[in-house]
């Protein structure tokens, strides 16, 4: 991934969650209003939804801040990835992170390769995964030294 691709990444992903708060909107407002509630009703209910960060605007914000979150790790990630390439690193280690851990990723942990092995595998908070985008997983540098810093290093790598 680029930065180009995190951009649009983010501007469809921006908009997806836009136009899931005017469909969540538009529905309540409609159900609302068949079942006999006045404009004035309809605006108190997603006013209180807003302030209360309610079913509506609480997940219209949660899923801001996720995209939001997600996306300043992309972009330390395709960072991290592009001072790799430039390092000379080739290998990678999937290394799960956190104590929940989905079965997908579950599945990949300890897999070695280079980076366009686990691009076509799903790299982590691609969206390939269970987690989606709230994986934590990382792919950490095998093999590597670098100014007295050693990194993992894999005697029998399964791929």
């Amino acid at each position: 991934m680029t930065i180009e691709d995190l951009r649009e990444f983010m501007t469809i992903t921006i908009n997806a969650t836009v136009d899931r708060l005017i469909l969540d909107v538009n529905e309540l407002s409609n159900t609302m209003r068949v079942s006999g509630a006045s404009n004035k009703e309809i605006y108190e209910t997603l006013e209180d939804d807003l302030k209360q960060s309610g079913r509506i605007f609480g997940a219209f914000k949660n899923k801001s801040k996720a995209t939001i979150s997600n996306g300043v790790e992309n972009a330390a990630n395709i960072t991290s990835e592009q001072v790799f390439s430039q390092a000379g690193v080739q290998r990678f280690m999937w290394v799960t992170t956190g104590g929940n851990v989905c079965p997908d990723c579950q599945d990949r942990a300890g897999l070695t390769g280079k980076m366009s092995f686990f691009a076509n595998l799903g790299l982590p908070k691609s969206g390939f995964s269970v987690c989606r985008e709230y994986c934590q997983c990382q792919l950490v540098p095998i093999e590597y030294d670098a100014e007295g810093i050693q990194f993992v290093k894999i005697k029998n790598n399964k791929k």
